[in-house]
C-alpha cells in the first residue's frame, strides 16, 4: 500500500464515503476498497453493453507523451474501461474500449494527489479541500453519493482488472497463491497480491469488443503466463498440460471458477473483478504445483513458499500477508470475497 499513515488513510476514506461503505475483513479491520457482491452466476453475461468512447483524454496523451521513454517496458494495449454498474437484481456491466496508459496516469495522478494532502493535514474536510482531482469525479459529494460517482467511472479512464484467487485443493483444505509484486512493476511493487491478476484485455491479436469480453479465457491465459512461464502472446497457451487438464476439471465439476463481487480501490478509483478459481481435485495439485515457475517480471523472485494455507487469521490477521498495509487492496479484497465460498465448499 502507499506509504502513509493507514489509520489517517481509513479515517478520512470513513469519512468522504461513509463507515459501513469501505470493505470490512472478518477481524473489524477496514481496508480502503468499496465491495459490490455479484448477482450473476454466468460471468459470461456480465458484460451487457460497450459504449463509444467520447470524453476528451487529450491532457492525458500529453503526459503520456512526455514520459513515454519510461513506460517503453509496459503495453499500451486496449482495455476494458467500467462506465456503469448495474446491481439490483443481476449484475451487469456497461464498458467503453480505452488504453492501458489513460488508466496509469489517471489513477496515477489520484493516489499521488491522496497521498500528498493526507501528508500534510490531518483534518479530513482540509485534506478533501485539496484535492480537486477527486473533488471533481465526485461532485464535492460525500457518502454514497460519493460512492454512487466512484462506480460510474467518471473523470477517468478507470480499466477492468481482474484479481483472481486461485485456490488449490490438498490434503482437504485449499491453498492460495501468493507472492509480492516485483520492483519491475508500474503499480504496487513489493507488496503480496494474489497469482493471477491482469487488466481485463482480448488476447494480442484480437479486437476490443463484446465477444472478446472473456473473463474465463484472461483467467486461464494469466494462469498460463504467469504460474507455468508461457510467453505473452504465445497462443499455444492452451495446449499447456496443465491448462488442458485445468479446463477438464472445469467441464466435470472438479474445478470451478466464479465472480465473487467488484472492488474499488479507493486509492486510485481503480475498479476490479474479484474471481475465485477453486480446485477440488487434488490431483491438479499433485500434479502441476511443483511445476511452478512465477512469472519473476510480474512478482518478486524468492525462495519462500507461493502457496499457502488459507487461514484468515495467517492470511488476513495484523501481521498476515494480506494486512492493510502489507498488500495489494485488490488482493486483499479478492480473498475477503472468497474466504466465505471456500468455507463454505469445506464444511
Amino acid at each position: 500500500m502507499i506509504n502513509i499513515e493507514i489509520n489517517r488513510l481509513v479515517q478520512f476514506l470513513q469519512w468522504l464515503y461513509g463507515k459501513d461503505n469501505l470493505m470490512c475483513c472478518h477481524n473489524g479491520n477496514y481496508y480502503p476498497a468499496l465491495f459490490i457482491e455479484n448477482k450473476e452466476q454466468d460471468i459470461s453475461k456480465l458484460l451487457e453493453n460497450i459504449v463509444p468512447e467520447e470524453r476528451d483524454f487529450s491532457g492525458i496523451h500529453k503526459k503520456i507523451k512526455k514520459i513515454e521513454n519510461k513506460l517503453s517496458h509496459l503495453w499500451n494495449g486496449p482495455t476494458y474501461v467500467l462506465r456503469h454498474i448495474e446491481n439490483k437484481f443481476l449484475t451487469r456491466l456497461t464498458c467503453s474500449i480505452g488504453a492501458y496508459f489513460d488508466t496509469l496516469i489517471s489513477s496515477s495522478e489520484l493516489s499521488v494527489e491522496l497521498m500528498s494532502a493526507i501528508s500534510q493535514y490531518a483534518d479530513p474536510p482540509t485534506i478533501y479541500k485539496y484535492m480537486p482531482i477527486r473533488q471533481n469525479i465526485h461532485a464535492s459529494l460525500r457518502g454514497s453519493s460519493a460512492v454512487a460517482q466512484a462506480w460510474s467511472g467518471n473523470g477517468r479512464s478507470a480499466a477492468l482488472s481482474i484479481s483472481c484467487l486461485l485456490a488449490i485443493k490438498n490434503n482437504n483444505t485449499y491453498h492460495g497463491c501468493f507472492r509480492r509484486r516485483s520492483q519491475k512493476v508500474a503499480e504496487d511493487a513489493g507488496l503480496y497480491h494474489v497469482v493471477p491478476s491482469m487488466i481485463l484485455q482480448p488476447e494480442p491479436g484480437k479486437s476490443s469488443n463484446a465477444k472478446n469480453f472473456d473473463i474465463k479465457n484472461c483467467i486461464l491465459r494469466e494462469v498460463a503466463e504467469e504460474l507455468f512461464a508461457v510467453a505473452e502472446g504465445d497462443n499455444s497457451w492452451k495446449k499447456h498440460p496443465a491448462i488442458k487438464a485445468l479446463n477438464q476439471l472445469l467441464d466435470n465439476g472438479g474445478a470451478e471458477l466464479t465472480v465473487t463481487g467488484f472492488a474499488m480501490c479507493l486509492i486510485d478509483l481503480r475498479p476490479e473483478i474479484l474471481a475465485l478459481l477453486m480446485i477440488h481435485d487434488q490431483s491438479w495439485y499433485t500434479t502441476y504445483a511443483d511445476t511452478f515457475d512465477i512469472c519473476t517480471f510480474e512478482y518478486e523472485e524468492t525462495t519462500d513458499k507461493t502457496l499457502h494455507n488459507l487461514n484468515k487469521t495467517e492470511v488476513l490477521g495484523p501481521s498476515g500477508l494480506f494486512s492493510v498495509e502489507n498488500s495489494v487492496v485488490a488482493g486483499a479484497a479478492c480473498i475477503i470475497a472468497g474466504m466465505p465460498h471456500i468455507e463454505k465448499q469445506l464444511q
